[in-house]
């Protein structure tokens, strides 16, 4: 993963693909770091708040929904099942309301099978494909916003 700071220098160190981009582009990217769950979850009760204080903000880009789970891994299913449809309805309130985008990515492994489908190791797996990280979903969230 690449750190804020060495993406801040690589857009200040790339060539304007155009020159209507605004000369100070570079200070107009905001990054937040998140840890752990209780700040993810404060993050989002004061998204709205922030997000109308910084009416140009147009789109926000989440590394993770899941990271912050990662550190909660006592919480049941049904407790982070609640939380993520908190956290959809937040998304869907804030994307309705202030015109944001949402973009999330994920973290990915490969996984090897057999020909009929079946887990396979290296030795035995005729193909390769991309599925979420093992042990980040226990459940399958998808939420089109």
């Amino acid at each position: 993963m690449t750190s804020p700071c060495l993406n801040r220098l690589q857009i200040q160190l790339m060539p304007p693909a155009h020159d209507t981009l605004p000369q100070n582009y570079e200070n107009q990217i905001f990054h937040i770091s998140i840890f752990s769950l209780p700040e993810f979850l404060i993050f989002l009760q004061q998204l709205m708040t922030y997000l109308l204080e910084r009416p140009k903000i147009r789109l926000l880009v989440f590394n993770s929904l899941w990271f912050p789970f990662q550190s909660s891994s006592d919480l049941p299913i049904r407790t982070r099942n609640v939380l993520l449809q908190r956290m959809q309805e937040t998304l869907s309130k804030v994307c309705a309301s202030t015109g944001v985008s949402v973009v999330v990515t994920t973290q990915l492994a490969t996984k090897l099978v057999k020909d009929d489908g079946t887990a396979a190791n290296f030795e035995t797996g005729s193909r390769a494909i991309l599925v979420p990280q093992p042990g980040l979903l226990d459940i399958i969230f998808i939420c089109r916003i």
